[in-house]
């Protein structure tokens, strides 16, 4: 739209100091005709909470770069009267590099418009105000998924004041992906409930939810049925005022509850587990009546394992503290979602009445396509890995919803990969190719996780990069894009071929993180003795000189022809200097004497580095059972070099998968894990929904799961 900013300026609070992990209110009135088909245009760093007259209508800016801005198209009829009406727009501020998103000017820039007439815009005299509610600990979620929070509904407002302009572009794009499905009620089931006792009040919060003593108590225990005391029924609750027992429907029958603990029971409170039914990602939301002000620890989990949510991992807190006032307290938090299945609360209180605790679930518009397989089992693992992919898909291909949310270069390319098959979505994919493309750093390399700014960088996930644009290339018919990323693409290859030496390889990169897997060997760990050249990083950046030449004569490019020969080198090269006879393999490393890793052997036939003759005994090598096997993301690569091979690899394949993932499915979690150990690998941190464990989708999609079933057609097929 023309002039779409015209009058519009970016403002912010007139708050002094650094402003990171605060929260912050902008308010303005508006008139409106009856009729009128009204939009609000708004973009803001870090977060956004829109309401319109006091109702809630939608939330979620696209996180994006400082030079590389976009903003959000929101109707809102819907919740404009004619006459006055008031906009509020709540404002989070991060302030800190994270894996998610990294540190810009804070400011929010807005325009409402009736078609083509603007009726507002952001301007210095729009009020504005610090929500002191939320006190600002500064205290990690994750160290890369961003910060927690802690509020106190106790705490009064400040007055409003006129905002400040500030200094940002005005070059925005509107956002390039669709906005997320919020549902409008949350749904759980009560799944245990007692009273608690502190370990220790002077550990971290999520650290005293981890370790209190829990005593299981009945429903009407904790109510005083059946007790010879004090008994708090619903309408008991109601008349102190604890509303929402109109609610107990509305959110689930088993979520309502009030509790009044008789005399004699010993305990600092009462804690209750709420189960979302299965795996969500969506907005915090709860009702929580009690008769005077007290403290409240609200933890999310997975799972159940320790009998408990696992609140505390390591450095990670996954508990949230909030400070009830005395009565009814109704919170829904907005500014970040968080996936989970349990939902705890510690509450410091021995009476009161909660009306519901959930999730509102936040979800990507997608269309689901057809399941090309018949077998039963392989329906099961299809709709479970496709569940699992969609739970990391929000803004961007995230890896996980509980621990990082974060789009890594080799995750996504899995993720994109198994989405062309489960949802046919190009525009998302297209979107996040774009965010990693702008996040090119001075080395040659992509930051690790866009768009936020990470301290480590894994060199094989750039080079990964490079195929991703193939694919999406090839799979979308989109080849537009291959002349628009050609000029990143070209760096990128430049400083790959600029580190080889004159072994005609490239050493590991000193002061990066040579990661390929997580397993022995190849998880990044030092191996100190000087420079250390590996066939890993080296097949990753072969196969990415092949790719890059098919891009640039899609691009019409005449570079194409010095690509193709660097690859055919490059793996020449590789055989030279890696293959071990006596053992009918691949050494990871040079100066190992025989094969270790079955990835090894998948990325030098991925990458066309073994010779014809050689590379049926290669693929047995693989096959063997006797190397350090692929983790769940690395079998896209081992599935693909095998089918690549002749004889009946697919049988030996889906015989993996069966095994595998169907070990998964037996389990009570209803989405596919990190890696095969669950919640327990990585120091009892690992996630149960991963975006990359969806390789399934990929594998039936491109080669059906038995004889005769169809594969799925695309334009590059």
């Amino acid at each position: 739209m023309k002039d779409l900013w015209k009058n519009a300026q970016w403002i912010f609070a007139d708050v002094k100091g650094e402003v990171k992990d605060r929260y912050f209110e902008y308010t303005q009135t508006f008139e409106a005709e009856a009729g009128a088909e009204i939009d609000l245009y708004i973009s803001v760093y870090s977060q956004y909470a829109l309401y319109i007259n006091g109702r809630f209508a939608d939330c979620g800016q696209y996180d994006d770069y400082e030079d590389m801005k976009f903003y959000d198209r929101i109707p809102i009829s819907d919740f404009v009267n004619p006459g006055l009406n008031k906009i509020q727009i709540f404002q989070y501020v991060c302030g800190v590099d994270f894996f998610t998103r990294r540190r810009q000017i804070p400011g929010i820039l807005f325009t409402i418009r009736d078609r083509e007439k603007e009726i507002c815009a952001s301007h210095a005299e729009c009020l504005s105000r610090e929500d002191l509610r939320f006190c600002g600990k500064e205290e990690y979620l994750t160290s890369q998924l961003g910060f927690n929070f802690e509020y106190d509904a106790n705490v009064s407002l400040p007055e409003y004041a006129a905002s400040v302009e500030v200094s940002k572009t005005k070059e925005l794009q509107m956002r390039p992906v669709k906005k997320l499905s919020i549902a409008k009620e949350t749904k759980s089931r009560l799944a245990a409930q007692g009273i608690f006792r502190e370990w220790d009040q002077e550990l971290p919060k999520a650290q005293r939810c981890q370790r209190a003593f829990f005593s299981a108590m009945r429903r009407q225990e904790l109510a005083g049925n059946g007790t010879g005391n004090a008994h708090m029924d619903r309408e008991a609750a109601q008349a102190k005022g604890a509303g929402a027992r109109e609610n107990c429907g509305k959110y689930g029958i088993d979520t309502g509850i009030a509790w009044q603990l008789p005399q004699g029971y010993g305990g600092d409170g009462v804690y209750f587990i709420f189960d979302m039914g299965g795996e969500k990602s969506g907005f915090l939301d709860f009702s929580i009546t009690v008769p005077e002000k007290c403290e409240v620890l609200i933890s999310i989990g997975e799972h159940l394992q320790d009998l408990r949510v696992r609140s505390a991992v390591g450095e990670r807190s996954f508990t949230f503290r909030y400070y009830a006032k005395e009565g009814k307290n109704d919170f829904f938090y907005p500014f970040q979602h968080f996936g989970l299945r349990y939902l705890q609360l510690l509450v410091y209180s021995r009476e009161g009445y909660v009306g519901h605790a959930a999730v509102r679930e936040a979800t990507y518009p997608l269309t689901y396509q057809r399941i090309p397989v018949s077998d039963s089992l392989h329906k099961m693992i299809w709709q479970t890995a496709r569940r699992t992919l969609a739970l990391c898909m929000h803004e961007h291909y995230e890896d996980c919803p509980w621990r990082e949310q974060s789009q890594y270069g080799m995750d996504s390319r899995i993720q994109m990969l198994c989405g062309y098959y489960a949802f046919g979505e190009y525009d998302f994919p297209k979107a996040g190719l774009r965010l990693m493309a702008h996040s090119l750093r001075e080395d040659g390399l992509l930051e690790l996780c866009v768009p936020g700014r990470v301290p480590v960088n894994i060199p094989s996930f750039t080079a990964v990069f490079v195929r991703q644009v193939m694919e999406y290339i090839q799979y979308s018919g989109d080849t537009g894009f291959a002349r628009e990323m050609l000029p990143v693409l070209l760096k990128i290859m430049e400083n790959f071929e600029g580190k080889m030496t004159e072994k005609g390889l490239i050493p590991q990169l000193e002061g990066l993180w040579n990661f390929y897997e997580w397993q022995d060997g190849i998880d990044g760990r030092e191996r100190g003795g000087g420079i250390v050249y590996d066939s890993l990083l080296n097949a990753f950046v072969s196969d990415a000189f092949a790719c890059f030449a098919q891009i640039a004569k899609t691009a019409g490019s005449p570079l194409a022809a010095r690509y193709d020969a660097l690859h055919e080198n490059l793996n020449k090269k590789l055989h030279e200097c890696f293959f071990r006879k006596a053992y009918g393999g691949y050494a990871t490393y040079l100066d190992e004497a025989k094969p270790a890793h079955d990835l090894t052997q998948a990325m030098l036939l991925y990458a066309g580095a073994v010779p014809e003759e050689l590379q049926g005994m290669t693929a047995e090598t693989l096959k063997s059972g006797k190397l350090i096997p692929c983790s769940l993301s690395m079998t896209i690569f081992e599935y693909d070099a095998l089918m690549a091979q002749s004889g009946d690899n697919l049988a030996y394949i889906i015989e993996k998968i069966e095994k595998i993932w169907g070990r998964m499915l037996c389990s009570e979690s209803d989405t596919f894990w990190e890696t095969a150990l669950g919640a327990e690998d990585f120091d009892y941190a690992g996630s149960l929904c991963h975006g990359w464990s969806a390789v399934p989708i990929y594998i039936f999609g491109k080669y059906g799961s038995a004889a005769g079933e169809k594969a799925c057609q695309f334009p590059g097929s």
